[in-house]
């Protein structure tokens, strides 16, 4: 989805229409992003009362996920995809999590056994990468 403000889809005859006018689809996610302006001249003038051409267009927040011709299996397959994409996610999360933690006990650990000796770099060491892997969480 984009960002940019004040986006508009075009659709026509229920599918909307993919950037740069290249070809349809009924997934919001793959649809081409318009300025009100380029919308406006690509839906053209219609008749007084509808859309002639079966071109309208759709304020980017207001346009529904799917359009109404969007092929059911498209659909799902879409749908699992982002389900898929957001447990990785997740499951990525959990594991660096999971590994900052096992870090921490291992320096912990190594920090009381070697308490006064002259292995304190090691431990150091070890400190450093429960903070590397915390930054890399961080930065997913």
């Amino acid at each position: 989805m984009s960002d940019a403000p004040d986006q508009f889809l075009i659709e026509k005859s229920g599918l909307y229409y993919r950037p740069e006018s290249r070809g349809y689809t009924g997934i919001k996610d793959e649809a081409g992003r318009y300025s009100f302006d380029e919308a406006v001249q690509i839906v053209g003038p219609n008749g007084p009362e509808r859309p002639q051409d079966g071109l309208s267009m759709w304020a980017e927040a207001d346009a529904p996920d799917y359009s109404p011709a969007c092929y059911w299996d498209l659909k799902l397959r879409h749908q699992t995809r982002k389900e898929c994409e957001a447990e990785a996610k997740a499951a990525i999360a959990e594991a660096v999590a999971a590994e900052r933690e096992a870090c921490h006990r291992q320096a912990v650990l190594v920090g009381e056994q070697m308490a006064g000796t002259p292995r304190q770099e090691t431990v150091d060491a070890i400190r450093a990468r429960s903070a590397l892997t915390e930054m890399k969480g961080q930065n997913q």
